[in-house]
């Protein structure tokens, strides 16, 4: 039974390597970004994921912190479920955990408006030309808004 318990961890490494190589060549475009040409708050987090894999922790930070809780929970919840797997028996009572953290989901809302706030305002202020398409006529209005740069200063930045 061991051996089984080896061989479904083994496999479920193998299957996230490999989700996350072929998350590079067919990730979804952001919706939001699309649309509105400015960054969601969670635009970023899979460079940032990248980055942190590939060592570049300052990258990661610039690109979106985000990335860092999102590796941590997904490994944590990964070995989880593959130690659920080996051992044929669920290791949390996955329902009471859900409920445990429903009373946080008041807070989780303006906390992540909060967080856009913060990323959109230093994806206009700073170089972040991959975040802002000043092409889109949303994005130019906000960053004049915001007091960013001007259009053509913008367009050349993210052309």
């Amino acid at each position: 039974m061991r051996g089984v318990g080896v061989v479904a961890i083994l496999a479920c490494g193998w299957g996230v390597s490999w989700m996350a190589s072929a998350a590079r060549v067919i990730a979804p475009k952001c919706a939001f970004h699309s649309v509105t040409g400015l960054p969601c708050a969670f635009c970023g987090v899979t460079r940032s994921v990248y980055a942190v894999l590939g060592g570049d922790w300052p990258r990661a930070l610039e690109l979106n912190p985000i990335g860092f809780g999102v590796l941590f929970l997904g490994i944590l919840f990964g070995c989880i479920i593959c130690i659920e797997a080996a051992r044929g028996k669920s290791l949390l009572d996955w329902s009471a955990c859900w409920k445990r953290s429903r009373r946080f989901l008041p807070w989780m809302l303006p906390l992540l408006a909060a967080w856009w706030m913060v990323q959109l305002h230093d994806a206009i202020r700073t170089p972040k030309a991959e975040l802002m398409d000043y092409n889109n006529p949303v994005a130019r209005r906000v960053a004049e808004w915001f007091g960013g740069p001007s259009v053509n200063e913008g367009r050349a930045k993210s052309d």
